[in-house]
């Protein structure tokens, strides 16, 4: 036995009075009972008929989507459903239709009465009964959630002082570049920079200084190279670029001298100013190599062979 003391809502129920859940509970104590706690779950709800009408929505909910519960306002999908994902939510509440009873989830945006884009899951339950049904779904706010994804997945593919791609971006990118290169027959290159003498700036003016030249390196040779390619830091003063599509060495080396000019440009450092140089080694596929590890180490020995004068 169950008992729930409600709060007055119709009137027909004092504050006191029990509601016992039962066959000799009435539809009328049933349905203030169901409300009483629809309107109180701190979870957002919504209740829409089968055609994806929103008939009732809790202050939850109204909070969720940044409209004053007290103003008792008529919503609608398209009033708070992205309009980039209102063909998403339609099918949604289609496939809810041919499938009566069937639970379901839903990603899509939501645009709060201020303004501001929020991402959302729809859970969602479909009620049948003899006369007609309704959908009542419980939505969650996912924003930080999927903000900290992205952000999780940006530090594991991105070098935390430049912002350009890692290691493992790189390798990832490699390995996509290579297997297009080998299904369409074409060429591809990877440039391999490591800056002379970058030591010194760390021992005379320290790493702070030194942090600031590998962030300004980073975009200069970010600039240098097309959407289509990938500036990676693979080490302390090391810099891989993969420049797919590319059909020949003297391409790849017009684009290596490039990267080289914009590193030469003086850098102002703890108000004194430096002139870095680069050494730099180019491999291309497939002639240098046809897989991953024989093309970063052609590419290695001749920026060391570069090095060496």
């Amino acid at each position: 036995m169950i008992t729930i003391r409600a709060n007055t809502i119709e009137g027909s129920v004092t504050d006191t009075a029990p509601l016992w859940f039962g066959t000799n509970v009435g539809d009328a104590e049933k349905k203030i009972c169901f409300q009483q706690i629809f309107e109180v779950a701190p979870v957002a709800m919504l209740i829409c008929n089968l055609a994806g009408g929103c008939i009732w929505a809790n202050s939850a909910f109204y909070e969720l989507v940044g409209y004053a519960f007290s103003d008792n306002l008529a919503l609608y999908s398209r009033d708070f459903v992205h309009p980039d994902d209102l063909e998403t939510e339609l099918q949604f509440i289609q496939a809810l239709q041919k499938r009566s009873s069937s639970q379901r989830v839903n990603k899509i945006r939501y645009i709060r009465g201020d303004g501001r884009v929020i991402d959302v899951e729809q859970h969602a339950t479909v009620l049948q009964d003899s006369n007609s049904g309704y959908i009542v779904m419980q939505v969650i706010d996912t924003t930080k959630q999927k903000q900290l994804e992205t952000d999780m997945r940006f530090m594991a593919f991105h070098d935390a002082l430049t912002g350009l791609g890692n290691r493992l971006q790189f390798q990832e990118k490699l390995a996509f570049a290579l297997q297009q290169a080998e299904q369409e027959h074409t060429g591809m290159a990877i440039v391999f920079l490591d800056l002379d003498r970058f030591k010194l700036i760390n021992d005379t003016i320290g790493h702070q200084a030194g942090d600031q030249a590998l962030r300004e390196i980073g975009r200069r040779l970010a600039g240098c190279v097309r959407k289509s390619d990938t500036v990676a830091r693979v080490g302390g003063d090391e810099f891989i670029v993969l420049l797919p599509t590319i059909s020949n060495r003297a391409d790849a080396k017009r684009i290596a001298e490039k990267m080289i000019i914009a590193i030469e440009k003086p850098l102002c450092l703890a108000d004194c100013q430096f002139s870095l140089q680069a050494s730099f080694g180019v491999a291309v596929f497939p002639d240098d190599g046809q897989d991953a590890d024989s093309l970063i180490a052609a590419a290695d020995l001749a920026m060391y062979r570069c090095k060496r004068g």
